[in-house]
């Protein structure tokens, strides 16, 4: 997961993955977890089966699609990484600070290998949405 090294923001990162029909070209609307595709153009990578994509092998600039240049198998896996940016608020006197979070998660989150998290509660998570906390990573909710 990429981070920016900037405190006041960051690098949120979401996988979309499809199962493929057989030819199938366009991937979007809700992915294999129900979780609609959302993205900013030119803020994705592209994999399929786990092969990174070069971009002239895929079209995706209207923010709700992806097109593929050509058709893939029955049962390929296309997964979608979408980057976006998070800002935290930050507030205080004297060097204090107050970093703010929403109380609802509305997207998926993967914590990855060598990362931690924390969030401030109460804090619910909306249905479809899954926080995947990979092995040996914390999530502390405080």
């Amino acid at each position: 997961m990429s981070r920016s090294r900037d405190i006041s923001a960051g690098t949120t990162r979401d996988i979309y993955t499809y199962t493929a029909t057989s030819g199938q070209t366009t991937f979007s609307g809700a992915d294999d977890s129900s979780s609609t595709l959302s993205y900013t153009a030119g803020k994705i990578n592209v994999y399929l089966n786990g092969t990174r994509l070069s971009a002239a092998d895929y079209t995706a600039t209207n923010g709700t699609s992806v097109v593929l240049a050509a058709g893939v198998s029955s049962g390929d896996t296309l997964d979608i990484e979408v980057f976006g940016i998070f800002s935290i608020a930050n507030v205080g006197e004297g060097g204090g600070a107050i970093y703010v979070n929403n109380e609802s998660i509305t997207t998926s989150y993967t914590i990855a290998s060598g990362q931690n998290g924390f969030s401030v509660g109460p804090v619910t998570i909306e249905s479809g949405v899954t926080i995947t906390i990979s092995d040996g990573q914390r999530w502390v909710i405080l």
